[in-house]
């Protein structure tokens, strides 16, 4: 909702997948609620925007973000760089008080954000508007385990996943706060 202190998680990809713009945001009830918006190239891949000519528009992308700025109480950012170190930068200018960490796609952090997102989809903490886009990338995610953790793969290579990458950013981000301090209070964040 409007006013909302919120986490995001972004997930890019410039011509075949889906570039996913999410957030997260504690509730009062201890779940935490996830959206996020689908920005896609393909009409068959399950999305909330289509952009017509074979790539992902950047700008769009990015107004997009700047407006989650506006309506949310955005305090942390994370994102894959591969294709979204611009965005960052732009959204990084323009919003000097926001926190934006850059979550490279086979590191640590995206394999902690990763299973942190199994473990409250686990333990039922995840909540989401039931939004059908959304449950097809979750339905065509595959997890498999191996020494570093989960990792999680497309199930059938057409079908996007970047949704969950996005949620997951975003949910590991505003779980992972430690106890709130006097600076937090003031308005600086700490991860």
């Amino acid at each position: 909702q409007e006013g909302a202190a919120v986490a995001l998680g972004m997930d890019g990809s410039r011509t075949h997948d889906t570039t996913v713009v999410a957030w997260a945001a504690l509730a009062d009830d201890g779940r935490v609620d996830v959206d996020c918006r689908i920005f896609s190239v393909r009409r068959d891949a399950p999305h909330h925007e289509l952009h017509e000519g074979g790539k992902i528009d950047y700008d769009r992308v990015e107004e997009f973000v700047i407006d989650r700025f506006g309506f949310f109480r955005v305090g942390l950012a994370g994102y894959d760089p591969r294709y979204l170190d611009r965005s960052a930068e732009i959204i990084d200018r323009r919003l000097p008080e926001s926190k934006i960490v850059v979550i490279e796609p086979q590191s640590k952090l995206m394999r902690d954000a990763i299973s942190a997102f199994e473990r409250g989809a686990l333990d039922r903490k995840i909540r989401h508007r039931g939004d059908s886009a959304i449950a097809s990338h979750v339905a065509a995610v595959k997890a498999e385990r191996d020494e570093k953790g989960i990792v999680i793969r497309k199930r059938k290579h057409t079908k996007p996943i970047d949704a969950v990458v996005a949620m997951a950013i975003a949910y590991w981000l505003v779980t992972s706060r430690r106890a709130e301090s006097v600076y937090e209070r003031k308005g600086l964040l700490t991860v």
